[in-house]
């Protein structure tokens, strides 16, 4: 994993200036080293930090984690939701997107479902994103020869943002019930 990811909320307090967190390590390195996070001061922020971030640590021996808040007076901190994860989960960027036309041709199917992967390529920095087609899930009827379809292509990344193209698919062929 290379990601350690949590949920803080800190008081509002004005006062309430760093946020600082470590693994603590009974293994090779460092038994700790302490990096600053960045947070909203009177709200839940997601954090996301590299391991790289903690420089030198192992993670060969990690049996706890400590969280620092610091202030003018006393501060109070809660914790939610730590985890590690190989992606950075403060990912609010969209995928991106690229759609393309096709034409399908009727040869005496009622309906030709359409691939994904043939109208649109995507990317996005924590890895493919998921392709799904709307309206109808991508699927095609006979009753649509002759005409231009717009087919919207939605990309989802493993975060969850989502970025949208549309394709436009011509439907040629025969019509419904006939084949060559």
């Amino acid at each position: 994993m290379q990601f350690l990811n949590f949920d803080v909320w800190t008081d509002a307090n004005p006062s309430t200036t760093t946020l600082k967190v470590s693994p603590i390590n009974q293994g090779t390195g460092p038994a700790e080293v302490l990096v600053t996070a960045p947070f909203v001061r009177g709200q839940w922020t997601r954090i996301s930090l590299p391991k790289s971030a903690f420089g030198g640590m192992t993670w060969d021996g990690v049996f706890q984690m400590k969280f620092e808040a610091f202030g003018v007076r006393p501060v109070d901190i809660y914790l939610d939701n730590i985890f590690f994860s190989n992606i950075n989960c403060n990912d609010v960027t969209p995928p991106t997107v690229n759609c393309s036309n096709l034409t399908v041709t009727f040869n005496g199917e009622s309906s030709i479902p359409l691939v994904a992967s043939q109208l649109a390529t995507a990317t996005d920095a924590s890895g493919p994103p998921t392709l799904t087609l709307s309206p109808n899930g991508g699927v095609i009827t006979c009753q649509q020869v002759g005409q231009q379809v717009p087919v919207t292509v939605t990309a989802t990344d493993a975060i969850g943002n989502t970025a949208t193209c549309i394709s436009t698919v011509t439907v040629a062929g025969l019509p419904c019930g006939w084949s060559s």
